[in-house]
């Protein structure tokens, strides 16, 4: 990044089976991906809002390639979209990717401008038919950490946990293409942290039914209606992209995210897709972990420059 800004953290080695160009083509794919209720295109910068909705991808602008080589056309830009954010009550969002050729030259003039580093990322990248085939026993480790919990009574099994002891439910994950309001509503009670989120994210979560059979919504269930996981896949130009996934803290440690992972790589093969990608922050070591020891590789790396102020 521009030796000019310290605070701009190093993109990761780049994959070299993606080109530039591939890499470049890997970023709209994931912005398609991202449904928001809010968009504006301007001089092919993509900016997307959702206002009741504070995820930082349903909320960013997705610059034009190679934008930071003419300073005066991305400043009139920025002043467009600066304008429409603030009218909206929103800081804007830009995503720095450094598969952009002029991401050096970009980040320079928004720190120019006042806007800070947030949220450094590294997209991943791997085969589906490497998940699909090599990504562990998957369901079946799961079960097996299950069966171990209810017959010690440990974790949901515990008393006054959701199970009773002793008891040996069924579990399964099912990948269903498109999503239902059943489907969103698991969503949003596994991200939702308190009543507030559970109804955001449920409502995000109702959003994604826009993407129609693009979209494969996963979920972790044990038994006939306790949710342990979930997760989604978006598909595009033969790439799966990996979303949502999410464990319900007392199912935790037990493979439900590797499991559903592999469901969902399972399905986007049967839908003809060749490679996965997902996006994940540096600083989340437990997913670093994950997915790079199920097989996935750096492809390039982002970060987002945030304005200082509405």
């Amino acid at each position: 990044m521009s030796t000019t800004d310290p605070t701009a953290p190093e993109p990761p080695h780049a994959n070299p089976a993606l080109d530039p160009a591939s890499g470049r083509t890997l970023d709209e794919v994931a912005a398609n991906a991202t449904v928001a209720p809010l968009t504006r295109l301007v001089d092919g910068w993509l900016g997307k809002a959702a206002p009741d909705i504070p995820f930082r991808r349903a909320n960013a602008v997705l610059p034009a390639a190679g934008a930071g080589f003419d300073h005066r056309a991305t400043a009139a830009a920025l002043d467009v979209i600066e304008a429409w954010y603030r009218s909206l009550g929103q800081r804007v969002i830009v995503q720095v990717s450094s598969a952009d050729p002029a991401s050096a030259a970009l980040d320079e003039q928004l720190a120019a401008r006042g806007y800070l580093v947030e949220a450094p990322v590294d997209l991943l990248v791997a085969e589906v038919e490497r998940i699909a085939e090599g990504g562990g026993p998957g369901t079946d480790a799961w079960r097996v950490a299950v069966e171990e919990h209810a017959l010690v009574g440990t974790g949901p099994f515990a008393a006054g946990g959701a199970l009773a002891a002793g008891s040996v439910p069924p579990v399964s994950v099912v990948v269903d293409e498109g999503v239902s309001v059943a489907w969103a509503r698991r969503y949003g009670a596994v991200h939702g942290e308190d009543a507030v989120w559970r109804a955001r994210t449920e409502a995000y979560g109702r959003m994604l039914g826009g993407l129609g059979p693009a979209i494969l919504g996963g979920a972790a269930l044990v038994g006939h209606d306790v949710v342990a996981g979930v997760g989604f896949a978006v598909l595009e130009r033969g790439w799966a992209g990996i979303y949502g996934m999410g464990t319900a803290p007392v199912w935790r440690r037990m493979g439900v995210a590797r499991a559903l992972l592999v469901a969902l790589a399972v399905g986007a093969r049967e839908r003809f897709a060749t490679h996965l990608y997902l996006q994940v922050e540096r600083d989340n070591p437990g997913a670093q972990a994950l997915y790079r020891g199920l097989g996935f590789a750096d492809a390039h790396g982002y970060h987002y420059r945030v304005s200082e102020r509405v």
